[in-house]
C-alpha cells in the first residue's frame, strides 16, 4: 500500500473487535429492512423502490465524493454487485416470505468460503464449521415448510450475488477509504436502478416516504461505510458468518413490533447462528 496515496488508509485504524461488531450493527439495519421492503413492495414495485433508496442515499454521501480513476474502476465491479443484490432481494420479497427469504440469502454463509477458498485464501476448520452451523441455524430459524416458489430463486441470486460482493469488499475495502468507496458505488448504483426504471416504467400506488428514508439512509448509506470500514479488518469469510445474524435480528423485531413469537426451534435456531457467529471472531494465539 504506498503511503501517499490519498485513499489508501491502513487498516490499524480499526480493531478487529470493532470491525466485528460494526458489523454485527450494519446486520441489523438490514434486517429491519426486510420488514420495511415487504410492507412497501405492494405499492411500489423494485425498480422505482431502489432507485429511491440510492438516490437518498447518494444525495447524503455526495459531500465526501472523490474523483479518483483506481476508485471508481473498483466501485464500478462493486456496484453492479451490489446492484444485483438488492434488485434480486427487493423482488424476491414481492413473491415469498420475509423469513424465506433472509434463510435463503444466509446461504452466502457458505458461498463465500467457497469462492474464497477457490482464489488460493487458506479458511480455517472453524470457519466452515461456523458457516454451516450458522446455515443450520438459519434453517431452524426461518424454514416454514411451505412449497418452493419463485421468489425463492430470485432469493438464491440474493446469495450468489451478495457472496461474490463480501468477498470482493475484503480486498477493495482494504485498499481504499471506506467513505471513498462506499459514496462512489452508491451513485453507480443509482443510475443503474435509474436505467432499470426508465426501461421498465412500472405503476408507483404509493409512495413511502419514512420507509423510503430508512432504506435510503440507514440501510443503504450507512450500511455501506460500516461494511466497508468492517471488512477491512474482517476477512471475508467470516464477515459471512456475521451477516447470518440478519434473521436473529429479524425474529427480534417482529417480536418487538408484531408481537410475533419464535417457537423452540426458531430459539434454537438463533443460539445456533449467535454461536457460530462469536466462534467465527475468534483467533488462535499467534504466539
Amino acid at each position: 500500500m504506498d503511503a501517499a496515496d490519498p485513499l489508501a488508509t491502513p487498516r490499524r485504524g480499526v480493531s478487529a473487535r470493532l470491525g466485528a461488531v460494526l458489523l454485527v450493527v450494519t446486520t441489523a439495519a438490514w434486517a429491519f429492512s426486510f420488514v420495511i421492503i415487504r410492507q412497501i413492495v405492494a405499492d411500489m414495485p423494485a425498480a422505482p423502490m431502489n432507485l429511491a433508496r440510492f438516490v437518498i442515499a447518494a444525495i447524503v454521501l455526495l459531500p465526501f465524493i472523490r474523483l479518483d480513476r483506481r476508485l471508481w474502476r473498483s466501485s464500478t465491479e462493486m456496484s453492479i454487485w451490489l446492484f444485483a443484490g438488492f434488485a434480486t432481494n427487493t423482488i424476491s420479497l414481492r413473491y415469498t416470505t420475509v423469513n424465506r427469504c433472509a434463510f435463503i440469502t444466509a446461504m452466502n454463509v457458505i458461498f463465500v468460503p467457497i469462492l474464497a477458498a477457490i482464489f488460493g485464501q487458506r479458511i480455517r476448520p472453524l470457519i466452515w464449521i461456523a458457516a454451516i452451523t450458522a446455515l443450520i441455524g438459519c434453517a431452524l430459524l426461518c424454514g416454514d415448510g411451505a412449497k418452493p416458489n419463485i421468489g425463492d430463486l430470485w432469493a438464491l441470486g440474493t446469495a450468489i450475488t451478495w457472496a461474490m460482493y463480501i468477498w470482493r469488499m475484503e480486498k477493495v475495502a482494504g485498499e481504499l477509504q471506506p467513505l471513498a468507496v462506499s459514496v462512489s458505488q452508491i451513485i453507480c448504483v443509482a443510475v443503474l436502478d435509474g436505467i432499470w426504471t426508465a426501461a421498465e416504467r412500472p405503476p408507483i400506488v404509493h409512495f413511502h416516504w419514512l420507509g423510503l428514508i430508512y432504506l435510503g439512509l440507514v440501510a443503504t448509506a450507512l450500511t455501506a461505510v460500516l461494511q466497508a470500514t468492517g471488512q477491512r479488518v474482517v476477512p471475508a469469510p467470516q464477515a459471512a458468518v456475521i451477516f447470518t445474524l440478519e434473521p436473529v435480528f429479524a425474529a427480534i423485531f417482529s417480536f418487538a413490533v408484531l408481537g410475533e413469537h419464535l417457537a423452540a426451534r426458531g430459539l434454537a435456531g438463533a443460539a445456533m447462528i449467535i454461536l457460530a457467529a462469536i466462534a467465527s471472531q475468534w483467533r488462535p494465539d499467534p504466539g
